[in-house]
């Protein structure tokens, strides 16, 4: 039995109070706590699909080249130290409660939310730890975000998609606004935003002053597709740098030449980009396992925690060489655009199996998924409360399993096949 950690138990009951926009409590907090994120050299990753990616290879590639780092991402697939990682390990357990317990009157004086404190706790072990450079994931959005008080060298933004409409507005505009709204200084952007994302980026660099670069990413549309480790080169300079990555998906492309040319543009030196684009690890997504003959007929399972259209699509697209019959695993918050998502990955998967995240409230029930994905075109071959009966069950007659539609859900199929505790507490952002 686990040692109570009720700070971090309090804590982590502070995400009923929901998103709460503008930076007044977390403004508060931070004075509260001497401001430590203003001695913090930072880097900002926004967008929409490919941040957290981003910022871990980019976080690899600072530790290759020989500096200590802060990694802050959200959200933690199985212990919430996961969010706060420093030189790649993420803070234990009991560290995390200590942190937890020592700003919690603050906390409490300042009202803040449950990631508002959480980001304040990162910015504090960055500074207590004395890190030489920290990559800060964006939350949700960009301009409003608790992340967006930090100082930036630079601000690297992914691709900018439909997702959390409730909160960022109904367009690919309107997002991009929002992701946008992380250059504040002229501190120099890097993006594979294209469209009309990219000229909302552009038009906003230009007001404060900031250079962008546009990095042209990978369509994964186009792509060959591939769950294997890829090769790539990047132009730099007028020559082409080798690189790695053990990231599946060609839609990762686009993500490793973001963090990599951000970091030669800081002047990382070119063997350490490619050392640190090698070591890249982030599990959970596009995360093959192979299943060795536990799972029946099944090869591998595939974790992956596409939650919106463009992710799906993009999923679909390296599935799509695979030969071999494929069942999703399938689970989804309840405000999820459910139905785009299962018409996305409809062509690489023969059935499905619907079944639920558990200690996430948001959590679409597993019958009304079901429904949904019937009526999407799906064939729905069972419905699971328990996420390891729903895994066995499409193992067993299929060649592969892919598990996708919520973070929560990997995280879930990642405890139950490791053999460790599902991931404990509340889990809603």
């Amino acid at each position: 039995m686990r040692a109570p950690r009720p700070a971090s138990e309090r804590l982590m009951a502070r995400q009923r109070h929901g998103i709460k926009p503008g930076f007044e409590r977390l403004e508060d907090l931070l004075d509260r706590l001497g401001r430590p994120e203003r001695d913090l050299q930072t880097v900002i990753v926004g967008g929409t699909n490919g941040k957290g990616s981003t910022a871990a290879t980019l976080d690899a590639i600072l530790s290759a080249a020989g500096f200590s780092t802060g990694l802050f991402t959200s959200p933690h697939l199985e212990q919430p130290g996961e969010r706060i990682r420093i030189n790649g390990q993420p803070l234990s357990a009991d560290a995390f409660e200590e942190l937890a317990s020592r700003i919690e009157p603050h906390v409490d004086a300042a009202g803040a939310t449950f990631f508002e404190a959480v980001t304040a706790m990162a910015f504090l072990a960055f500074n207590e730890t004395n890190v030489e450079r920290v990559v800060l994931e964006v939350g949700m959005g960009g301009r409003l975000d608790a992340t967006n008080v930090a100082p930036r060298d630079a601000v690297l933004i992914t691709n900018v998609a439909l997702d959390h409409e409730a909160y960022l507005g109904p367009t690919v505009e309107h997002i991009a606004a929002e992701k946008a709204g992380l250059i504040r200084t002229p501190a120099p952007v890097f993006t594979t935003a294209q469209g009309v994302a990219r000229e909302v980026i552009h038009a906003q660099a230009e007001r404060v002053g900031a250079t962008v670069v546009t990095v042209p990413g990978c369509d994964a549309s186009t792509a060959a597709a591939t769950l294997e480790p890829q090769d790539l080169m990047l132009s730099w300079r007028g020559g082409r740098l080798a690189l790695r990555t053990p990231l599946l998906g060609a839609h990762q492309v686009g993500n490793v030449q973001l963090a990599a040319t951000a970091a030669l543009h800081l002047g990382v030196p070119q063997a350490a980009v490619q050392a640190g684009v090698a070591a890249t690890q982030w599990p959970g997504r596009m995360e093959r396992l192979d299943a060795g003959g536990r799972l029946g007929q099944a090869d591998w399972l595939l974790l992956d925690g596409a939650h919106n259209p463009a992710a799906a699509e993009a999923l679909a697209a390296a599935l799509a060489a695979f030969n071999g019959t494929i069942a999703w695993v399938a689970g989804f918050s309840s405000d999820k655009d459910v139905t785009s998502i299962a018409q996305a990955l409809a062509p690489v998967c023969t059935s499905v199996y619907a079944t639920a995240a558990s200690g996430a409230p948001r959590s679409l029930d597993p019958q009304e998924a079901a429904t949904r994905l019937q009526n999407a075109g799906l064939r729905v071959d069972g419905a699971a409360g328990d996420v390891g009966e729903a895994v066995q069950q499409a193992a067993a007659s299929h060649d592969g399993v892919l598990v996708a539609g919520s973070l929560f859900l990997v995280a879930d199929v990642r405890a139950w096949w490791f053999g460790r505790t599902p991931p404990g507490g509340l889990r809603l952002q």
